[in-house]
Parts: C-alpha cells; sequence; structure tokens
C-alpha cells in the first residue's frame, strides 16, 4: 500500500498526514542563521518599541530623562509653548511608590534642577555601595566586640563569687536548715 503526497514523495507505510512529508526533508537553513534570524528580530522589535515610545512621547509633550536601578521611567512634561511644567515617575510593573531611588526623588521634588546622568548615577550609587559595605563591616566589628565584651564580663562574675554566693557561708541555704532540739532558755 503506497501513498502519494502532493509533492509526488511515495511512501510504503501509512501516513498520519502532511506533516512526515515535512519531517523527513532536510533544513536548508543553518542553526547559525536562526540565532542571527531571532537577533535581527529582536533588534527590529526593540527599534519598533523605541519609535512607537518616542511618539507617544511626542503626542503627550513629554521627555524620558532617565531609567533608575529599579527600572523606573522619569519623565519631564512641557507646555505648548516648551516650558517645564511637571516630573512623573513611571513606575515599572511590580514597584510601588516606595522603590523610588532616592537619587531621583530629589529631582521629581525640584531640589536638583537637571537629572543625573548615567556617569553621575552610577557614581552615587558605587558611593552607596561603599557605604552600605562600611556599615556592614563596622556592625560586624561592633557585635564582635560586644560578644568579647559579654564573655569577659562573665568571665568576672564567676571570678567574684563570695563563699556565701557559693554556698559555703552561714547563708540560709534551702532544704538545709533543721531547726534546733534544744529548748531555748528565752522560751522559759
Amino acid at each position: 500500500f503506497f501513498f502519494q503526497a502532493e509533492d509526488g514523495i511515495r511512501d510504503f507505510c501509512l501516513s498520519r498526514g502532511l506533516g512526515d512529508v515535512y519531517k523527513r526533508q532536510v533544513s536548508t537553513q543553518s542553526t547559525w542563521g536562526k540565532i542571527e534570524n531571532s537577533r535581527m528580530i529582536k533588534r527590529v522589535f526593540r527599534f519598533v518599541r523605541q519609535l512607537k515610545a518616542g511618539h507617544e512621547d511626542a503626542k503627550m509633550n513629554r521627555k524620558l530623562v532617565g531609567v533608575d536601578k529599579f527600572g523606573n521611567k522619569y519623565y519631564q512634561y512641557y507646555t505648548d509653548e516648551g516650558e517645564e511644567l511637571k516630573r512623573v515617575c513611571e513606575y515599572n510593573v511590580g514597584i510601588s511608590e516606595d522603590n523610588i531611588d532616592p537619587n531621583w526623588d530629589a529631582w521629581l521634588r525640584r531640589m536638583q534642577k537637571v537629572p543625573y546622568t548615567n556617569e553621575e548615577l552610577e557614581k552615587l550609587y558605587d558611593e552607596q555601595d561603599n557605604m552600605r559595605e562600611a556599615a556592614y563591616d563596622y556592625e560586624k566589628r561592633d557585635a564582635e566586640m560586644m560578644r568579647e565584651f559579654r564573655k569577659a564580663e562573665r568571665q568576672k562574675k564567676e571570678t567574684e563569687k563570695t563563699s556565701t554566693d557559693q554556698g559555703y557561708g552561714k547563708a540560709y541555704e534551702p532544704g538545709f536548715w533543721k531547726p534546733d532540739t534544744k529548748k531555748s532558755s528565752k522560751l522559759k
């Protein structure tokens, strides 16, 4: 029993459809070519998204001035005459107002006239990371110092115990007190 496919290839086994014929055909495109095509497609889509975003920004009379480390976008809005109107943060998906970069917060509140450049932001982030590391090191040294202090205090208390504290003196100790068997002369 032979099966004649549309493109003239004969097959002696039962076919499940045209997919069997096409599965056996050798791909003329190499794997590297497929990767390059996918990269080019991604670049094209990225470019189209940027064009669309630029068109939307122009239509809304705004300009993207920067993006922070959380992915939030910061925009400057303008009037039709070109004067600065307002400054806005467009939050990244899943991020709330609590995650605004403090450096950009100063720009949003107009405490800083010009937005940070990428180089300035990198420098600020490095300084903040260095301060965070210094604080972590300080906390670590402080915790070690407190452990040493507490250990010394415990040792000091152990060596300062008196004989009364250790139970050898005439102090009252529960379970060891026994009343005198002699009658006291005062009771007579």
